[in-house]
């Protein structure tokens, strides 16, 4: 397997001495839920099996393997996890049809903690994808809507005190296998190269704003395609397929909820080898990979864990 020297983040803070800190909270989707959609559905959803303990993959997801690296035996008590798989960014303000926003994921946060963050946890932000599995027709307005949103869901979490903040792009959502069976690859390739076009721009502006805050960008669409392209170097088998035989029925922001809540059968238990569990999810593996891409950047940063 390829040793991990591949920087794929942007690091545009001037820290220079080391920060020491205590936790990681951690706002999004599915890529990051560790169970709350599956408490909140009273465990139907994701169905389990095949999905992992409320996890849509078939293990761990990255941010709980990030958090296992620096606190092996006490994970629950330093991971903060407010990310609800099918979360969204609301593109208006009756947007119902979404079931958790990344709004309502930092407002629970901050109502529970007396609008105050945490000075010395990391926070972190992947979201965005289940917009654009919608397929929206106004692609130029969807995108702009949601990195407008996440941005300003930052620089919230930025006012209520936050110093160290980590934001990943998308990856590219027109080399998934729902793409492919959809046949919008082309369509999700763009969605996804704008979102992160502006996306980046938009950490920038919060940089020049807030210039005393440690912010870092993880670029996930490199990494999935390196994962893709050489699949060989990183273990993997099967780039092309998930290995769980389920399908998107129709375009939607709560297709992987939908397609989550399906019962199916799973091609090879183990999954070895695939980079996709379903046709949107990544496989445990595939999480282990960008938890160590993480932590590689979280140490180029300078940023430490202790108790």
């Amino acid at each position: 397997m390829k040793a991990f020297v591949t920087v794929c983040v942007l690091v545009f803070s001037t820290f220079i001495n080391a920060s020491q800190l205590n936790n990681i909270v951690v706002f999004g989707d599915s890529l990051s839920d560790n169970g709350n959609l599956y408490e909140h559905m009273h465990h139907l959803i994701p169905q389990n099996p095949p999905y992992y303990d409320g996890r849509f993959s078939n293990g761990p997801v990255w941010i709980e393997q990030l958090v296992s690296s620096y606190f092996p035996n006490n994970v629950a008590s330093h991971l903060s996890d407010h990310a609800f798989g099918g979360a969204a960014i609301a593109e208006n303000s009756s947007d119902d049809e979404i079931l958790f926003t990344l709004n309502r994921e930092i407002n629970t946060y901050l109502l529970g903690r007396q609008n105050k963050a945490d000075p010395k946890s990391l926070y972190v932000v992947w979201i965005g994808g289940n917009n654009y599995l919608a397929l929206p027709e106004n692609e130029e307005h969807t995108n702009t809507v949601v990195t407008q949103g996440i941005a300003a869901g930052v620089e919230r979490l930025v006012k209520a005190g936050a110093r160290h903040i980590l934001v990943l792009n998308l990856p590219d959502l027109g080399q998934t296998p729902a793409a492919r069976a959809l046949q919008v690859e082309a369509k999700l390739t763009r969605l996804s190269k704008h979102h992160n076009e502006l996306l980046v721009k938009a950490i920038h502006g919060l940089k020049r704003k807030y210039s005393k805050v440690q912010w870092l960008y993880f670029d996930a669409y490199k990494i999935f395609n390196k994962f893709l392209s050489s699949a060989a170097d990183y273990g993997f088998t099967n780039t092309l397929n998930s290995c769980y035989d389920v399908s998107v029925d129709k375009p939607s922001i709560n297709a992987t909820v939908l397609m989550a809540a399906k019962a199916s059968k799973i091609q090879d238990d183990s999954c070895e080898g695939y980079v996709f569990f379903d046709p949107v999810h990544p496989t445990t593996m595939a999480h282990q990979l960008i938890a160590q891409e993480v932590h590689a950047i979280l140490d180029a940063a300078h940023i430490q864990f202790s108790d």
